[in-house]
């Protein structure tokens, strides 16, 4: 709802959650409580379609409905459906095996209905799971679309320049250290010396492997790429939702919303632009791109404004036409995808979060080094005694002389509290 610079916890509870959209300085509403912010406030509720209640509900004719089954438990469900006719297929017997890095397996049986789908109930458990999905007929493996009902992300936008912007914060926050809050002015490298350490390298990685490192490095798409596309995560959810996984070309000009000649992909445009697909990094296999399927593939790149790193730009000639090419970097697996076993789907399953710790040198006990930490504590569950009061301790980095200290918490009664002593 705000770009992460602004905001606490009582302005995301009481008013950016209830309202869609960006909310460009969600702190004025709270500045203070007169007749200018309430009435800035229920315009901008207003303008976002906002209302408190649904009458409907509160009168007790319509009721609570659950939206996924998520809500209630861990589930795996979905439809199966012909892999050519793509119709939902009843009595098939389904299998699904789970297991995760620690030896953990769960394995579940069941068999499709009427209407082709199926459901596990699964334990609750952590963390990501590798899982595997046979499907049998009469005990022998037969292949299906086995669709997942688990895309609940919101529809992808593109962001607008105020929500990606860094903003300063409105308000002084706790800040102890230093008496004055003046910064030390600010000094150009170049105009003044700055002494680096010696570096003594002991030691040199190596790459174990039979491929090029420069041949396999995305770091050459990445560097000027406008979009990226996971395709491995978008493979999975063309699965999910029991539909046909094209050829790479297909997929990615589809996106860019092409005009496609699928007899002869050199003649592709994108806005009156020629498309080039850099494989590896190597362009001179791009022209083989129809022979490459999404499983094949494991992350894309493209590349608008015709920037290239130095060496890729291949035949100058074809460069200099009047249209610079839209460049598409296809990044492919090492090892062939095995998702072509008969009656058998490898996804991954995700399971509840692992609540982690922040991590707390003992510098009592371990001897001093260097750090450069910028978080220097955070605590989620701190409780105050019976006269409000709470203690905290840790030990500070190398370099801070000044803390920005942010306090934010909830009373019994559900009061939010935000910087309360200032």
């Amino acid at each position: 709802m705000n770009n992460g610079v602004q905001g606490s916890m009582k302005t995301w509870m009481l008013l950016s959650s209830e309202v869609k959209g960006y909310i460009h300085n969600v702190d004025y509403y709270f500045e203070a409580d007169d007749a200018e912010h309430r009435k800035a406030a229920d315009l901008l509720m207003l303008t976002q379609g906002w209302r408190r209640y649904d009458w409907e509900l509160m009168d007790g004719r319509k009721g609570l409905e659950k939206m996924q089954p998520i809500e209630d438990n861990l589930y795996i469900f979905g439809q199966l459906r012909e892999f050519r006719k793509r119709n939902s297929r009843s009595g098939v017997d389904i299998e699904a095996y789970l297991y995760n890095a620690n030896g953990e397996t769960i394995i579940g049986k069941t068999t499709t209905d009427a209407d082709g789908n199926y459901a596990f109930k699964i334990p609750y458990v952590d963390g990501e799971w590798n899982m595997q999905i046979y499907s049998r007929i009469n005990g022998k493996r037969k292949t299906f679309y086995v669709g997942i009902d688990r895309q609940f992300s919101p529809v992808p936008r593109y962001l607008t320049p105020l929500e990606m912007s860094a903003l300063p914060p409105v308000r002084e926050n706790l800040i102890i250290g230093q008496d004055s809050l003046d910064e030390e002015p600010f000094i150009p490298i170049e105009e003044r010396d700055h002494l680096l350490e010696n570096v003594t390298v002991k030691v040199m990685r190596r790459y174990f492997t039979n491929d090029d490192y420069v041949y396999k490095d995305e770091e050459y798409g990445r560097t000027y790429a406008a979009l990226y596309y996971n395709i491995d995560r978008e493979v999975d959810k063309l699965r999910d939702e029991g539909k046909f996984v094209p050829p790479i070309y297909e997929f990615i000009l589809k996106k860019l919303d092409a005009d496609i000649d699928v007899h002869d992909l050199k003649n592709t445009r994108v806005s009156e632009r020629p498309v080039e697909f850099v494989i590896n990094n190597n362009r001179r296999v791009g022209a083989g791109v129809e022979s490459y399927w999404m499983e094949d593939v494991k992350s894309a790149y493209i590349v608008f404004d015709g920037n290239v790193p130095k060496g890729m730009l291949g035949d100058t000639n074809y460069f200099m036409r009047n249209y610079t090419p839209v460049i598409v970097y296809l990044y492919t697996h090492i090892r062939q995808t095995t998702e072509s076993q008969k009656g058998l789907r490898r996804t991954y399953f995700q399971g509840f979060n692992k609540p982690e710790t922040f991590k707390m040198e003992d510098y009592s006990v371990i001897p001093p080094m260097a750090d450069f930490r910028r978080t220097i504590y955070w605590a989620p569950d701190i409780r105050t005694d019976s006269s409000g009061k709470a203690k905290v301790e840790f030990w500070n980095n190398s370099v801070c002389d000044r803390m920005y200290i942010s306090a934010e918490g909830m009373s019994d009664d559900g009061t939010v509290l935000v910087n309360a002593n200032q």
